[in-house]
């Protein structure tokens, strides 16, 4: 992970808390930045992965406000969640459970899930909705392999968990932050700033690289940390 980029760098990587239904973005960022300003260093930038790149134009917006110098905010192939991305993931999770459901069910499974949307653009409301479906399924699905409760439950918890991190991007606008960030865009076209028809892109970031890896291999890519590191080299020692 961050292949390439200079040893001295501490890098942080924000961690998602377990969805209780109660979670707001508000909630996530702010136990986030409290953890950064805590921690009484000088944050020279702001990463953002995939999704998590609406998180990281929050993070970056509240860093500025008590650091002098803004951090450089850089996103990997930078995309805002939509249903079809929270379908994309359950449709994903099910197909862990494909050697112990059958095939119907698995299919009305998915069915349940497409319906579940119903055309709103209640990302929040969608998502539990998912979740609940997902629950379900799991629980017929580890009683026949034999599977603890307790851990079945884990299991779903985690899941549910990044469904909710998905969900809740919706209640961030990260336009102003992005217009002034670095996009790294992989040659995935299914992914990032590659979905977006070039006539569209103008604007959405302030510059962007170019890569030509797989979005996967972003993170793992020599030649795309030593990139990030002369980015962050503008911010000074």
């Amino acid at each position: 992970m961050y292949a390439g980029m200079e040893p001295d760098y501490s890098i942080w990587e924000t961690t998602v808390p377990e969805a209780d239904g109660q979670v707001s973005a508000e909630a996530y960022v702010t136990r986030w930045s409290a953890d950064v300003r805590n921690a009484g260093r000088r944050i020279r930038g702001v990463l953002g992965y995939c999704a998590g790149s609406v998180f990281a134009a929050e993070l970056a917006r509240r860093i500025s406000e008590w650091q002098n110098e803004p951090p450089e905010v850089v996103l990997f192939d930078p995309e805002v969640p939509t249903g079809r991305t929270l379908y994309i993931q359950f449709h994903q999770a099910l197909e862990t459970m494909a050697g112990v459901l059958t095939p119907d069910e698995i299919a009305e499974v998915r069915a349940e899930g497409q319906s579940a949307h119903g055309g709103k653009d209640d990302l929040v409301a969608y998502g539990a909705a998912l979740g609940k479906i997902f629950r379900e399924a799991g629980h017929v699905a580890f009683q026949r392999i034999g599977l603890d409760a307790d851990r079945g439950e884990e299991l779903v918890g985690t899941f549910l968990s990044f469904l909710t991190w998905l969900a809740v991007t919706t209640q961030i606008d990260p336009t102003a932050i992005w217009a002034r960030s670095v996009a790294v865009t992989s040659a995935t076209s299914t992914n990032g700033l590659n979905t977006v028809p070039p006539e569209a892109r103008d604007g959405i970031v302030a510059r962007e690289l170019r890569f030509d890896v797989e979005h996967r291999d972003l993170l793992r890519t020599a030649e795309v940390g030593r990139a990030v590191t002369e980015l962050l080299a503008r911010r000074g020692r």
